[in-house]
């Protein structure tokens, strides 16, 4: 009889000893899934990433990626496995680093493409402008690129930017044009005029104002390029772009402005070499007169002094040709760069 109880006691136990089979639920693994294609495709339809740069991906992801899968494993699964939530967290982080990745690249090929295109027609832009720029012409603003700025923000606001700088230059230029041809400066030098001027006081008066204006354009111009540059800051765009455009700018401008100095002070010298051939004639009235519309002196050496002024401005002139030209140069061959890099 104690055997049988025994005997009972034992099987009993076993019995109680024999483990509970529980069935896990993988309902947190369902939403996990789901959780990632949706970033997955989320990123590659919404990624404002401009190249594949990993590190800065894994960067800013990273705290999007514990916050989310904490959000999951403790507020919505409510376990408590340490490998489970760290497959959680590695599953949103590897699904927002390989659609920022794959986003990365197409943003960047398309930003490339589109850039091609908008440098290109920028190219045909500037050559319409530049040719436009010459003092008896009228400049005038070709319109907008809108083929391709319309698609792309940072083309547009770039191209905004061109033309609204562009106008306010050539509206200085022909300003220009227009005040020293006002106070009479394109007929300084002519015999009729100077004839008339009989103590030259007209003369003087008019390259007295002449510096005036020189003077002004040239700070004003010179102002053009600080008031071009605070633009940038205006512009709606990525602040990363703002300081990229900002550098590049910085460093063209700092050899174009140095030549236009250089440009508005031989338009000073030429100024005063008439000055001093205006001063010569007063000084030697009894060395020449005028005849047939021309200034006839009486020997070699005054011709020869007087011509030496006249000499000295078509120098200064030719040299402001040539700072045009190297100017234009200049922006031709960083336009042609910027293809280059581009391709």
């Amino acid at each position: 009889m104690k055997k049988d109880n025994l005997n009972n006691e034992v099987s009993n136990s076993e019995s109680q000893a024999k483990p509970i089979i529980i069935k896990k639920d993988n309902t947190w693994k369902l939403i996990l899934i789901v959780i990632c294609i949706c970033i997955f495709i989320y990123g590659l339809i919404f990624s404002n990433i401009k190249s594949p740069n990993i590190p800065y991906i894994m960067g800013l992801y990273l705290l999007y990626s514990i916050i989310i899968a904490s959000i999951l494993y403790y507020a919505i699964v409510r376990r408590k496995e340490r490998g489970e939530a760290l497959m959680s967290f590695l599953a949103i982080y590897l699904s927002f680093i390989i659609s920022g990745t794959i986003a990365g690249y197409i943003n960047e090929h398309k930003l490339r493409r589109e850039s091609k295109q908008f440098v290109n027609m920028l190219e045909d832009k500037y050559k319409r402008l530049f040719e436009q720029s010459l003092p008896q012409s009228s400049p005038k603003n070709e319109g907008s690129i809108d083929a391709v700025s319309k698609s792309n923000k940072l083309f547009s606001e770039v191209d905004r930017w061109i033309n609204e700088n562009t106008n306010r230059l050539y509206t200085l230029r022909k300003d220009y044009f227009y005040v020293v041809d006002k106070i009479g400066w394109n007929n300084i030098l002519s015999p009729v005029r100077i004839q008339n001027d009989k103590e030259l006081a007209e003369s003087r008066n008019v390259i007295k104002r002449a510096k005036e204006t020189v003077d002004r354009y040239a700070l004003l111009f010179d102002k053009w390029f600080d008031d071009s540059f605070s633009g940038i800051d205006n512009m709606k765009i990525d602040e990363s772009y703002k300081i990229e455009l900002k550098k590049g700018y910085k460093d063209s401008a700092d050899i174009t402005r140095s030549m236009i100095k250089r440009f508005w002070q031989l338009e000073l010298n030429c100024v005063l070499e008439v000055e001093k051939g205006i001063d010569y004639l007063s000084e030697n009235r009894d060395s020449w007169l005028i005849s047939n519309n021309q200034i006839h002196f009486m020997n070699e050496n005054d011709l020869n002094a007087y011509n030496e002024y006249l000499s000295n401005v078509q120098k200064y002139v030719k040299e402001q040709e040539l700072i045009n030209q190297e100017i234009a140069d200049k922006a031709q061959k960083n336009l042609a760069n910027l293809k280059n890099i581009l391709k």
